[in-house]
């Protein structure tokens, strides 16, 4: 069975980098692509208001739609805590991921969880081939399964400073 709530959307923006580039910026490039993985709930407390924190934890497959792109076919883990009403509705959430390309170069990038269930992710440094980049972008997911199972799309731009 498939879902749509908001555990498979960190993962998403896993899957890429950091602060969003102007469209007006011709250096800007495309980094868009899919994201798969797992997630699994960690802990889940009661808070105030009758709301609840999920902590979460995703471990993610990034595949860019440019295969050239350098952070192309990278595995990626997230952590991540979401917050629900009482009856499951989404208000929010923060993470972060780390994620290490087919390179060997690791990157890091900051997740926000929007109450829609959009993904926002921004780049935050890496390493080698990942380093020197401002970069960012929002995913999206498009299936969730009861399994723990996503698949995501996410899109942003990069560029090289």
């Amino acid at each position: 069975m498939i879902k749509h709530n908001l555990s498979g959307l960190v993962l998403g923006a896993a899957a890429a980098l950091s602060m969003t580039v102007a469209a007006a910026d011709a250096n800007a490039a495309d980094l868009s692509g899919h994201v798969t993985g797992t997630s699994k709930m960690i802990q889940s407390m009661p808070l105030s208001g009758d709301r609840v924190a999920n902590r979460m934890r995703f471990k993610i497959t990034v595949v860019t739609d440019d295969p050239q792109n350098p952070f192309n076919l990278a595995s990626q883990d997230c952590m991540a805590t979401y917050v629900f009403t009482k009856d499951g509705a989404p208000q929010g959430g923060h993470g972060y991921c780390d994620g290490i390309a087919a390179s060997g170069d690791i990157w890091w990038i900051s997740v926000r969880l929007d109450a829609d269930g959009v993904v926002h992710w921004k780049h935050l440094g890496g390493t080698g081939a990942l380093d020197g980049y401002e970069a960012g972008g929002t995913t999206k997911t498009l299936a969730e399964f009861d399994d723990g199972k996503f698949i995501g799309r996410f899109e942003g731009t990069m560029t090289k400073k």
